[in-house]
């Protein structure tokens, strides 16, 4: 929160947030929030904005972090929660925020989401140089949702 609030409030200084953390959680529950948030907004009829962060494969080789964090990026991009979910657990990488990622995406799901991009990739090897130990870093657009 304390990273996204700032540019939030630089865009829109009247920003309202409803800030939700999410440390431990079944993908059941993940599934349960993310379509409950998506009836609130549908019965409020808000515009909202719906974030979820996290950062992707920590302390890896740049390949094996490029490599795990093509397959949970593939989920994401594919609007796929539960792959999300799956691919994460059964590869054990190290996405700090897949829980509250695999929430938005049941939500745009359930509001109707067309399609999502990838703005931008890169790891931290890229930016120092040292490929020894990144941390990867993405940001997806969901639109329609």
């Amino acid at each position: 929160i304390e990273v996204q609030l700032p540019f939030l409030q630089m865009l829109r200084v009247e920003v309202k947030i409803v800030p939700v953390v999410l440390a431990l959680g079944r993908l059941d529950a993940l599934k349960e929030l993310g379509g409950c948030l998506a009836t609130v907004v549908e019965q409020r009829g808000a515009d909202v904005l719906v974030l979820a962060s996290t950062d992707m494969t920590h302390f890896q080789p740049q390949e094996v972090a490029e490599r795990y964090d093509r397959l949970a990026l593939e989920r994401v991009l594919a609007l796929d929660p539960e792959g999300l979910w799956q691919v994460v657990l059964e590869n054990d990488i190290s996405m700090c925020g897949y829980m509250p990622t695999t929430a938005a995406l049941v939500y745009a799901r359930a509001r109707g989401a067309g399609s999502a991009r990838l703005v931008r990739y890169e790891t931290s090897g890229d930016r120092t140089g040292d490929r020894r130990s990144v941390v990867g870093y993405a940001g997806v657009l969901i639109d329609g949702g």
